[in-house]
């Protein structure tokens, strides 16, 4: 089921509920698609060919091809609750839970001007929550942009691993 999609790409993510699921870890990927696809978040496709590839430390698919939407409006996948350090790059978990939705909850903002990342331009728009987790502008840009200190019940979103940071 597609999670997220973007100008570059679109997420998919098996669900608990669907033949072949082996659990989370590994249960999402990346799709690299410059632009042309024209997918929505709930459509449930299936695709005759890609290309698993390593993008700068990303893992992906690629060159994919014959992309079907066999329907629309499926319900995502249950977010994963993690710890900010859990999935932070380097984290117990951040690689094995790529592509997949996760959740943090009770957490601040602890650094609103993270080093940019290998192919980040400033301004990045991104900062860090928990002491650990970056948090990225690549599908949605927070707005308007956070204090330091300041407090969210819940972030909810994809873990990637952009510009060399999950």
């Amino acid at each position: 089921v597609v999670t997220a999609r973007g100008a570059r790409g679109f997420n998919l993510q098996v669900r608990p509920s669907d033949a072949g699921y082996a659990g989370e870890d590994y249960s999402g990927i990346f799709v690299f698609d410059n632009g042309s696809n024209t997918l929505a978040v709930g459509d449930l496709v299936v695709m005759s060919s890609a290309t698993v590839a390593n993008f700068f430390g990303q893992r992906q698919l690629q060159n994919a091809s014959g992309v079907t939407v066999l329907s629309s409006g499926q319900a995502l996948a249950p977010a994963i609750a993690v710890t900010p350090a859990d999935v932070a790059t380097g984290g117990a978990r951040a690689a094995q839970l790529e592509g997949t939705i996760v959740t943090v909850v009770d957490v601040a903002v602890t650094d609103l001007a993270p080093p940019l990342g290998s192919g980040d331009v400033a301004p990045a728009n991104e900062f860090v929550v928990g002491g650990a987790l970056r948090i990225n502008d690549f599908l949605y840009l927070t707005t308007p942009y956070p204090a330091l200190g300041q407090g969210y019940d819940a972030i909810t979103g994809v873990l990637a691993f952009r510009n060399g940071n999950s």
